[in-house]
């Protein structure tokens, strides 16, 4: 929903967010065929394919940013950056089950931090001023 609703005043960054979810749910749907119909099976037997969740990973990441820029969010940054190489690092292989788990902890709490921050903001800010994009 935030890909749908996010306020970007560049429709061209919008069009491409769009484009990057419709390729996050194609993943999903890969990742369900290959798992039979769970994607936990898919990525248990072959840890590289959680590199399917890479373009949701982007999509999350850029909203974070936009966020972050915005209202001065600096978990937003650090989500954006960490959630993708996290991702990557963890499809190659490159930690432990036990590892993954902290830094899965790490970024919940990133984004449940992230969102009562943004939550809670007065609507009025969240608006903005359009004429700074004209």
């Amino acid at each position: 929903l935030s890909v749908i609703f996010i306020h970007l005043y560049v429709g061209r960054f919008h069009k491409l967010l769009k484009v990057l979810y419709a390729v996050a749910v194609a993943a999903l749907i890969a990742l369900m065929v290959i798992g039979k119909g769970s994607v936990v099976a898919a990525i248990t037997e072959r840890s590289y394919l959680l590199a399917f969740f890479l373009p949701l990973s982007g999509c999350l990441g850029f909203v974070t940013a936009k966020e972050a820029f915005c209202f001065q969010l600096i978990e937003g940054y650090i989500l954006a950056i960490f959630m993708p190489f996290y991702l990557l690092l963890l499809s190659a292989g490159g930690m432990t089950l036990q590892q993954a788990s902290y830094g899965f902890f790490l970024i919940a709490v990133l984004l449940l931090l992230f969102t009562f921050r943004k939550v809670f903001m007065p609507i009025h800010t969240d608006i903005g001023d359009k004429s700074a994009y004209s």
